[in-house]
Parts: C-alpha cells; structure tokens; sequence
C-alpha cells in the first residue's frame, strides 16, 4: 500500500498555515513499511523523521530541542513486532462510507484512469469544543478501493481542509531502496541495534496522564455493544487524580436502570455521527465492577444507553459521538487528560450466546476472580432495556 498526503501545521511566518507533506509504504504481507513524517520545528522550519521497518528491526527517528537551541535529531532502534497493528484495517472506515447515513455521493471524478465515486458526509466532533468536520471519500464503483479521502473542519463558516490522502495505491511494488535501517548523517543513536527489544506494549490505565495538574480528569469508553433493539450497553471510567483513587463512594446506593454514578466525569449520553435523525441515547446504570491492577484498583461503570428515538441500524453508523459533563467543583485545574470525541467498531449482540461470548467475558476481564454481577444475564438486561424505552417513550 502505498499513500501520499498533507495535514495543515501551524501557521508560518506569513500566517498561513503550512501544509505538511507525509509519504508511507507498507508491505502489508510482511510487516515492513517505511514512513516519511513532517515535523514542524518550534521556530517555524520543516523537517522529516523517518520510521521504516525491514521486518526485523524498526529505526524510529525522533529528536528534542534543548533550551535555546535547534532540534536535535535521534534514533531509536526496536526489535520488529509483528502483527502489532492492522495496517490493512487503515482504510476499512473510509471504504464504508457509502453505507452510512447522512453521506451521500456528490460527485464521480477519474483517478489515475479509474472512475471513483464522492462520498461526503458531515457530523460533530467533541474534541473539547464541538467541531462541525466534513468526510470526504472517493470510493471506487466496481472494486470498492478508496482512492482519496479528505478532512475538513468549519472554522468561522468557513470549510478549512484539515488533511488529505491524494494518492492511495494498493497492490504496488514496495520500493526496495527505501527499506534501509541505516541512520542519516547527524542522527544521535540512542538505542542501537543490538540493544534492540520488542517494545513492551502499555496496557491501558485510565490514570496516565492525569499527574499534570493542569488535566489531571480523564475519562474512557470501551467497550460497547450494540444489543437487539438499538440500545447500546457501554463501559467507561472517569477519574480525578487530585482527589483519592478509592472510588466506592461513588457507586453506593446505585440503582439497576437508575441515575449514573457522578464520577468526576461523567458520560451522561451517546450519539450516533453523523446525526441525521437527531437520537440522543440516554444513560442509566446497570452495574459496576473493579479489579486490582499492577497499577491499583481499578472501577468500571457498565451503563444502559437508550434512544429518545427509532435509532439508525449499527451498520449506518460511522461513530458513537462521547457526550460528558464535569461533576468537580473546584473552579481551577478542571482539563481533561485526554478527550475521547468517539468510539468506534461497536459489537453487535443478537444473540444470548453473544452476550456470553462478548458482553460478560469483557466484564470478567475487568472484574476481580473473573466474577460478573448476577444480575447481568442476556434476558434481564434485554427486559430492562426494553423497560427502559418504554419510559423514554412517554
């Protein structure tokens, strides 16, 4: 696979924003690939770092900027991990685009000789302030390759173009020449390759990144499902690190189908983008679980998200947009660590055998002893649900 493309820097000495050139290759059979990455300097200039992987060894170029001084480059080698990530899934929601709601073919356009379809589609992003972003995907009729995508953002009723793909190739010869795990002239070693290891893969803690005093709030949605019906059941975390990691007292007193527990930050709904049918889905508790960790203990909220209307189909879905509020009241150090706009690739339950497999394995994973509440069987859950709807109906 072979891709070329932009994203918009900061702006440059002119004030206009720099457009930032990238190139990537990747062998997609035998995890090699070779990525050429802008980077802007703080003092405005443009530079590239290169990450390229032979199949054995990985060179990630990087660098720092000392204190009144220019960047200085380096270079890190890594022991290959195969199968680490899905190249191949790069394009998979892009390919997609014209099965869902509220995208549209604009247009047909001649790529390189071959007829592609426009696929656009707009929806909000809740990146800390709501963005209006507009998706756009040429999508080929007869082979369903994507040839182009583009991002755009609404900034002052104006459409800006935040990144694009122009040129998207598969099935090409990967350049022999580019996969060279050699450093560059200037480039300081700082791991070499024969100290090289297979990089240790983090396990996700909702807490990292919350010791900055400046965003010390963080929250987290995974996983979600999508039940028989349209309502979705969803677990997340939200946590401040200024107060006590102990978070029991925010799960007493619960009720099954009642009030959300008031976290820090609290994930009150979920909406799917784009939004054509204006549907909120509504959150309701229906249970929690901990779990000591290498890292602490750890609590998990499993609510109930049910629509205040007919929903889309889960396959018309690009996203589920992450709606939340604060519930802290100091005025100062309030930031988010992290601000998750969506959660996507949701996991369809039709079945009381998918519950098992998927639902109640999740919750063990995240539950001291492997224990589920008891509670938490496909057909409780499912009558809850639909009891649930029954009182948005009203």
């Amino acid at each position: 696979m072979h891709i070329q493309g932009w994203r918009l820097g900061r702006p440059s000495s002119s004030g206009e924003p720099v457009k930032l050139l990238y190139e990537e290759w990747i062998d997609l059979e035998n995890d090699r690939y070779y990525f050429d990455i802008p980077i802007q300097h703080a003092d405005g200039t443009i530079g590239n770092l290169l990450h390229i992987c032979d199949g054995q060894y990985a060179m990630i170029e990087g660098g720092y900027t000392p204190r009144g001084e220019p960047f200085h480059p380096t270079v890190e080698f890594r022991r290959a991990d195969p199968g680490a990530k899905n190249w191949a899934a790069m394009l998979k929601p892009y390919e997609q685009l014209n099965l869902k709601e509220g995208f549209k073919m604009v247009g047909r356009e001649v790529i390189r000789g071959e007829s592609y379809d426009m696929w656009q589609g707009e929806y909000d992003s809740h990146l800390g302030t709501v963005h209006r972003v507009r998706l756009q995907a040429w999508i080929s009729p007869d082979t369903g390759n994507v040839g182009r995508t583009r991002s755009l953002r609404k900034e002052d009723d104006q459409w800006v173009t935040k990144n694009e793909r122009t040129l998207i190739e598969l099935n090409v010869p990967l350049p022999e020449d580019i996969i060279v795990t050699e450093p560059r002239p200037g480039f300081e070693i700082t791991t070499p390759k024969e100290e090289a290891t297979v990089p240790v893969r983090r396990r996700f803690d909702i807490y990292y990144h919350t010791e900055f005093n400046y965003a010390p709030l963080r929250y987290w949605v995974e996983p979600l499902f999508v039940l028989k019906g349209g309502s979705l059941l969803a677990c997340w975390q939200g946590v401040d690190n200024m107060e006590s990691r102990d978070q029991s007292k925010y799960f007493e007193g619960l009720q099954t189908g009642g009030d959300l527990p008031k976290l820090p930050v609290e994930v009150f709904a979920l909406s799917p983008q784009p939004n054509v049918r204006d549907v909120m889905f509504v959150g309701f508790h229906l249970a929690h679980t901990m779990k000591e960790t290498e890292l602490g203990r750890r609590w998990y909220e499993w609510s109930l998200f049910i629509p205040d209307k007919e929903p889309p189909e889960p396959d018309a879905v690009l996203h589920y947009g992450v709606h939340t509020r604060l519930n802290v009241e100091r005025t100062d150090s309030i930031g988010n660590a992290w601000r998750q706009p969506a959660v996507d690739n949701p996991q369809t339950i039709d079945t009381e055998a998918d519950f098992e497999v998927k639902v109640l394995k999740a919750m063990a994973d995240r539950s001291d002893d492997g224990s589920v509440p008891e509670h938490m069987t496909y057909e409780n859950v499912m009558r809850i649900a639909e009891q649930l709807q029954a009182l948005i109906a009203k």
